[in-house]
């Protein structure tokens, strides 16, 4: 008969490695599995995090969140709706405390090590197990005063955050989702070491005679204006308030294309930045609402150049320009306008030569021997809106080099919020991609002109379909098409 008896040499490696990678050090997994006499006290096992229903009737909590070992405290006294859901609380924490969500988080319903935490999409993306904080509710891990839900900001330095329940209120339709009602002192800076690495900085600022050299180094990093005993109640509290409408999951597609995701990764996140607030305007999940025929109108100048091309190809001029003839009937096309004169010189008409310019460009046609031909994708898509619709939205943005493809997502969510690229990246530009960290090779900051360059080649394709530039407007299926672009359904 086989011994089904179960092995407990096992059961203790298996727990003892739970331990050490929970973050234990050898010392405390032995102290954990054994007693003060040194006998073997009982296994326990990993347990996933408890939760309940959600409830019936809505309420909101006011809770105490301390960072834990912070000396002085510092905390925020926070009212929070019980149906918001965990990653929504993330972000309120994010903004009452001052973070920039650059990190990993977590929540967790207790202290202990053996019991798991919520995952986050980012978890499940690498293969982790367990439940999503996006399913879960607030009012499902707290209900009564003195409940507690324990937050983990940047895995690296720790930030151990602890909300404790002090009162439980009833609804109320009139209140705000999340609100800060109080707070003491700033948010440390991100990056300094967790909280013995603050106090360290912070006995650096109060005596700096009494520094060594790396933590002077360190100290003269943190903004001219810190002030570590500065709290701004208003400013929190507006910040808090806008959180819900910037969260990732309010703003962002389902699924973003990777140029834009890694745009978002790389950049801070908060009121306080630039992209997050131009992504709100963008509306990126709102329905589709264009026609067929504003489709085809969008396009329509495409199309109307493969058409030309399609049948034998279009023969060049010895100088490699388009026909009068050609120039001419793609001009009008584009809406032809005073300003472009006679219109049958490619030369001296800037929106035919961009058309046929982004149109090889995107590889719908080619130059061979003095003719212009189609590509296989342009013979696949000829006469084809929507074919053609998706090409070019799966074509942008467009760029070789990483900082050119997040120039032309910033052109991109301009058209979007059915604002002018050109506008965009020539003013707000600078600042948007200083935040994701591109500067120019010598280290100074890009300017307008250098932003307006790198995206130069996504916004010669948005002007070509987007006709209504000169005065300001974008057409809706303008829009539409940025939108897609930005989202991988759109490939």
């Amino acid at each position: 008969m086989p011994d089904t008896r179960p092995d407990i040499a096992k059961q203790a490696r298996d727990l003892a490695d739970q331990l050490l990678a929970s973050g234990l050090s050898p010392q405390q997994v032995i102290d954990a599995i054994t007693g003060e006499a040194g006998k073997v006290v009982p296994l326990r096992v990993r347990r996933a995090p408890s939760y309940a229903e959600p409830p019936d009737v809505v309420r909101h909590f006011r809770v105490r969140v301390d960072i834990d070992g912070a000396t002085p405290p510092i905390w925020r006294r926070l009212e929070l709706r019980g149906d918001l859901r965990l990653d929504q609380v993330h972000e309120v924490l994010q903004h009452a405390f001052g973070w920039t969500n650059s990190h990993l988080h977590a929540f967790r319903t207790s202290n202990d090590p053996l019991v798991d935490r919520f995952i986050t999409q980012f978890d499940l993306e690498e293969g982790e197990e367990g439940v999503l904080e996006t399913e879960i509710r607030l009012d499902q891990v707290l209900a009564e005063p003195g409940d507690r839900l324990h937050y983990e900001y940047d895995f690296g330095d720790s930030w151990d955050h602890t909300a404790t329940v002090e009162q439980v209120l009833p609804d109320d339709p009139g209140a705000p989702a999340a609100r800060v009602l109080d707070g003491r002192r700033a948010c440390p800076p991100e990056d300094c070491g967790g909280v013995h690495g603050y106090h360290e900085m912070l006995e650096g600022m109060a005596d700096p005679s009494a520094a060594d050299d790396w933590l002077r180094r360190r100290v003269d990093r943190l903004p001219e204006d810190f002030e570590p005993d500065e709290f701004d109640l208003a400013s929190h509290d507006a910040a808090v308030r806008s959180s819900l409408r910037l969260a990732h999951s309010a703003v962002l597609p389902d699924e973003p294309s990777d140029d834009f995701a890694d745009l978002v990764r790389r950049t801070p996140w908060g009121s306080m930045f630039a992209l997050p607030e131009l992504i709100a305007s963008a509306e990126l999940r709102a329905e589709p609402r264009c026609t067929r025929e504003q489709r085809l109108d969008l396009v329509a100048p495409y199309l109307l150049l493969l058409d030309l091309v399609r049948r034998d190809g279009v023969p060049l001029t010895q100088a490699g320009y388009l026909k009068p003839e050609i120039v001419t009937t793609l001009a009008e096309a584009l809406g032809r306008e005073d300003s472009w004169g006679k219109a049958n010189r490619e030369d001296l008409t800037p929106p035919v030569a961009r058309l046929r310019q982004t149109a090889t460009a995107m590889g719908l046609i080619r130059k061979y021997r003095g003719r212009l031909l189609l590509t296989p994708q342009g013979r696949a898509v000829a006469g084809d809106a929507e074919g053609l619709w998706s090409v070019i939205a799966s074509s942008l943005p467009r760029g070789q080099q990483p900082a050119e493809r997040h120039a032309g997502v910033l052109a991109l969510l301009a058209v979007a919020a059915g604002q002018d690229p050109y506008e965009v990246l020539t003013t707000a530009g600078p600042q948007l991609m200083e935040e994701a960290g591109w500067r120019r090779r010598d280290g100074e900051p890009l300017d307008g002109h250098d932003v307006f360059d790198l995206g130069r080649a996504t916004v010669e394709v948005l002007w070509v379909v987007n006709r209504e530039r000169r005065r300001g407007a974008v057409l809706p299926a303008a829009r539409e098409l940025a939108r897609a672009a930005l989202a991988h359904e759109g490939r």
